[in-house]
């Protein structure tokens, strides 16, 4: 809507639409690296139950097994 608006002020205006584009588009673009950042800084958010209930207990699983097997063996 206020790409439209924009254009129509230019044309009414007698402005040249060239500058009015580049405006809009810059604008257009930092709106899109704004959704960009904000997903961003939510990422860490969505990855953390998934690193606890997947990630974490395979990894004790492979660091700590070999570990409980011998003391298994040895207190045998």
């Amino acid at each position: 809507m206020a790409f439209v608006n924009s254009l129509n002020q230019a044309d009414q205006s007698g402005m040249e639409l060239g500058p009015v584009l580049r405006a809009q588009a810059d604008q257009v673009r930092q709106r899109r690296r704004q959704r960009a950042e904000e997903a961003a800084m939510k990422a860490p958010i969505k990855m953390l139950f998934p690193l606890i209930m997947f990630i974490f207990p395979s990894i004790f699983v492979i660091l700590l097994g070999p570990a409980a097997i011998q003391m298994i063996e040895t207190f045998d």
